[in-house]
């Protein structure tokens, strides 16, 4: 178990301890680097994902894209940069244009026309690259369209042949499609934001018989308090915060009828809650401020990057009230904790509900929080 000690301010003395789910700590060292290394990924993915646009766009609006290579057209065409093309008439090209032409073997070349002659209802040209001394071999016949450079973007040639490739194409547009897939039906399917099962509320009921000095949910005979708490579980499935309420008010109805033992008669007599009207969420900042006062942590240490044990353990304190009074988004709460992550915050929740099952003391603590931030 790790605890957050502290001292309040305002002379109140030291704060009890909440006990907390213990973690594998994670060293610095390998913190940082997998920081590092999941940026530096993104910078990657970022980069190609860019050179993947400029070669699928321009296709997708008529003008192809290939990869220069040879050195043949010297500094006009240098190696590695992705040559832009479009399509036009076969009787619009003009001497000095650089086009495209397949030779005999397949290969596609991109070399400027030297001369051009019409024959036989199309057209002949001769084609060279910038850097040879002769005319490239035999002659070229244009019948249709052609392809013209147009613009050329320098060094991405050899990144977008690349992502033509079987092992490119899975890498940066397989992969990153399938991780955000993965990461939106987890975010649709997280246990988060359902309400608590049957096992999590009978273990809050049994902290909360242990917690009161009265003999609350403590019938005489076992079987009896079995379905004392059974019965309170099942009335209130929403949230922890919900069951908390219908027990203090089950408590409340037993002392004003002088009960000392609360059995299932007095828990099926208790009134149930009067509907209450909706209430606006608690401030966000007035949350902040308080926590920070309550823990005299600073409210830049609770928003900022410090991993230090206590100051993370107070700010999953702040996660939990932002959620739960504060009734923020869990994107909203990470962007206000520092951009930190859905996947944080997420377990920030969790671990403080887990906590107020285990020890009654931190509910009281989050009390006072509350009534400090209204």
């Amino acid at each position: 178990m790790t605890e957050i000690g502290a001292w309040r301010p305002g002379g109140r003395g030291q704060v009890s301890a909440i006990p907390l789910p213990a973690e594998a700590g994670r060293g610095l060292p390998l913190t940082l680097l997998a920081t590092v290394a999941r940026r530096a990924m993104f910078v990657i993915m970022a980069c190609f994902g860019v050179v993947l646009s400029l070669v699928v766009v321009p296709s997708l609006l008529g003008y192809p894209a290939l990869t220069v290579q040879g050195g043949s057209m010297g500094d006009s065409l240098p190696d590695g940069s992705l040559a832009i093309t479009r399509w036009v008439a076969a009787d619009e090209v003009e001497t000095g244009d650089v086009i495209v032409i397949k030779h005999a073997n397949a290969t596609a070349v991109i070399h400027r026309v030297v001369t051009i002659e019409e024959q036989d209802g199309g057209f002949v040209v001769e084609t060279k690259g910038d850097s040879n001394r002769t005319a490239d071999p035999g002659y070229s016949v244009l019948n249709d369209r052609v392809a013209v450079h147009a613009y050329t973007i320098p060094y991405v040639g050899y990144a977008a042949d690349f992502l033509r490739t079987p092992l490119g194409w899975t890498l940066f547009v397989l992969i990153p499609i399938g991780v955000l897939c993965f990461r939106t039906l987890r975010d649709i399917w997280s246990p988060e934001g359902r309400p608590p099962g049957e096992e999590t509320r009978l273990a809050f009921l049994q902290a909360k018989a242990r917690q009161r000095r009265v003999a609350i949910l403590q019938a005489k005979a076992s079987e009896r308090r079995a379905e004392l708490r059974r019965y309170l579980a099942n009335r209130v499935r929403d949230s922890i915060r919900a069951l908390e309420g219908r027990v203090n008010r089950v408590a409340a109805y037993a002392r004003r009828t002088t009960r000392s033992t609360i059995d299932l008669e007095v828990a099926q007599k208790t009134p149930a809650a009067p509907t209450p009207t909706a209430a606006a969420p608690a401030d966000p900042q007035a949350i902040l401020e308080a926590v920070s006062e309550y823990y005299s942590v600073p409210v830049a240490a609770i928003t900022g990057k410090s991993r230090a044990k206590h100051i993370a353990e107070v700010r999953q304190i702040g996660m939990y009230l932002l959620r739960e009074d504060a009734e923020l988004a869990l994107k909203q709460i990470g962007l206000l904790l520092g951009h930190r992550r859905h996947a944080t915050v997420i377990h920030g929740v969790q671990k403080i509900t887990r906590a107020l099952i285990m020890d009654p003391r931190l509910g009281a603590e989050l009390t006072d929080i509350r009534e400090s931030a209204s």
